[in-house]
């Protein structure tokens, strides 16, 4: 059986800025964006947990349900692998975002990439080509938020009576 667990965001443990410090549509929130360079990406890539729970962005409350990592090629496409603690959790769906600074929303059913319903996976991987590397200009920057709805796999011992 498995049951929904919430909403999780990837989190840096040196980079992430808060989603409520950006005034887009929905950016009133919890969660975080990063602000990986490309280099930085190509060169290895950026990661962190995936945090559910971290209202107030309170990440001593939040529960780690897994990883994420994003990497970009030489040619600039980035993809984002999430592994999932697994079990107990797995992915209901996916959504990234990466964009240029100021954000304008930070609503997930509006980011870039959007997996739509998965069938409770341990990992995804988004596809080649779907995440270009902003070109941000005038002092901008690109900011990535790594967000997913994962599921909880609960196990439950049947009692029987005699």
């Amino acid at each position: 059986m498995t049951c929904s667990f919430g909403t999780a965001f990837g989190f840096h443990l040196q980079n992430s800025t808060q989603l409520n410090t950006q005034s887009g549509n929905g950016c009133n929130r919890w969660g975080w964006y990063e602000t990986p360079t490309l280099a930085t990406l190509q060169a290895g890539g950026f990661s962190g947990p995936l945090l559910v729970g971290a209202g107030g962005n309170d990440i001593s409350a939040a529960i780690d349900v897994g990883t994420w990592t994003a990497t970009a090629t030489l040619g600039g496409d980035v993809t984002v692998l999430y592994q999932l603690n697994f079990p107990p959790y797995s992915l209901a769906d996916v959504h990234v975002d990466l964009v240029c600074t100021p954000l304008a929303t930070c609503a997930p059913g509006q980011y870039t990439f959007n997996s739509g319903p998965l069938p409770n996976l341990p990992s995804y991987l988004t596809p080649p080509l779907a995440l270009p590397y902003p070109n941000c200009s005038g002092g901008s920057e690109a900011a990535l938020i790594v967000h997913a709805s994962p599921v909880s796999r609960l196990q439950m011992d049947r009692i029987v009576e005699t």
